[in-house]
């Protein structure tokens, strides 16, 4: 059987806004590389922030970075099909928006100018559909409106598949739903933990980029009523972005109380992000859209409760508050109180809770099947034509 050479491509926002996918598809490209004869590469179409740098050197990964001063889709789609040609490469898969876009113009480009080049073949992955802000709807709209140009697609969430096949595909493009699968996890056994007994000194976080649809004003306003409910509870607020700024200030507005109890922690590598979730009891995923994620999924697999929103996989993901809680409200301080309720009624439950979604997570997300799902997919695309 021939080993196949897969190209992964990521357009990185700048700064330390680093997501989910992101650490998504490097994953995916060391596991291929780590336990499969096929060959993984990855081609971010710009610099990013130095947070990316630093995720693609701790791997096995080999990694292209295009020159981020002279920029643009055209030099990005000469440089890919430099790559594509010097390394022989049987898959391109693209991992959303801009990263579509480029792959999209490429395709063009090989119609046109480079009919004579190494064969591939296309595949991307949807991973979620986000409806607000209005903006980045419009993206996401345009991001669907590529999958034409590819010949499979990879949904996360098994309900965009209708989405997918009915609106934007040819007869020919394969779709398949392959859940995201998760390794990371804290050592430490948690089960010790009596914090749920008493609900004294629990500490909840936010985990993920700030941007407008991951709603981290909401989180803070959340954590602000919990503060108020919930004796010597603290919250941590993890990630960076573009709403930073928004973010600070918002802090700033609290009394030095409660300031002092909503800590901003920023972007933290890996190392450091396993060393503070050992204090972690609560996730919080505030997002207005998600597919399945990969927050949640490290929290369940580390015995960490998940509390969401009614958002995107989460339902199934959460199981009718048997692995975590799904909430009703949408209000800051009926959530504030709809969680201190759980946490009140639920309190001799919480560690099979935990144990439960531990369970779920090892059974239905293993990075073992994962990975033998993506390759027979590969195979499956690169056989077909």
């Amino acid at each position: 059987m021939k080993a196949l050479k897969i190209l992964h491509i990521i357009y990185p926002q700048s700064g330390e806004n680093i997501g989910g996918s992101d650490l998504y598809l490097l994953e995916l490209s060391q596991l291929i590389n780590a336990k499969t004869p096929n060959k993984s590469y990855v081609f971010y179409t710009r610099k990013g922030g130095l947070s990316h740098i630093l995720e693609a050197k701790n791997t096995n990964v080999k990694s292209f970075f295009v020159d981020e001063k002279k920029n643009n889709f055209i030099k990005a789609a000469l440089s890919l099909h430099r790559i594509v040609e010097e390394f022989k490469i049987d898959i391109i898969h693209s991992h959303g928006y801009d990263a579509n876009y480029l792959t999209a113009l490429y395709r063009i480009f090989r119609s046109i100018f480079w009919r004579k080049s190494h064969k591939c073949f296309f595949v991307t992955t949807a991973h979620g559909w986000i409806y607000q802000p209005f903006p980045i709807f419009l993206k996401t709209l345009l991001d669907y409106g590529t999958f034409p140009f590819f010949d499979g697609v990879v949904i996360v969430n098994h309900q965009q598949k209708k989405i997918v096949e009915k609106l934007f595909l040819r007869k020919s493009t394969i779709v398949r739903h392959i859940p995201t699968a998760v390794t990371f996890r804290v050592e430490e056994d948690r089960k010790d933990d009596k914090r749920f007994e008493n609900l004294r000194g629990i500490v909840f976080s936010f985990i993920g980029r700030l941007s407008k649809e991951k709603r981290i004003d909401l989180a803070i306003e959340v954590f602000r009523g919990l503060s108020e409910l919930i004796p010597k509870s603290r919250c941590l607020i993890i990630g960076g972005g573009l709403e930073k700024e928004k973010v600070l200030d918002q802090l700033k507005s609290l009394d030095k109380k409660k300031r002092k109890r909503l800590v901003f922690k920023g972007y933290l590598p890996r190392e450091k992000l396993q060393k503070i979730l050992k204090k972690v009891n609560v996730l919080f995923i505030s997002s207005d859209s998600e597919g399945c994620p990969r927050t949640a999924l490290e929290a369940m697999n580390s015995r960490i409760l998940v509390v969401s929103r009614d958002v995107g996989y989460m339902k199934k993901l959460i199981g009718r508050n048997k692995r975590g809680l799904i909430l009703n409200s949408d209000r800051p301080h009926e959530i504030a109180f709809e969680i201190f309720n759980f946490l009140s009624n639920q309190r001799k439950k919480i560690p099979m809770i935990l144990d439960t979604a531990k369970d779920y997570v090892s059974r239905y997300h293993p990075p073992e099947k994962f990975l033998k799902e993506y390759i027979r997919f590969y195979y499956k695309i690169y056989r077909k034509t």
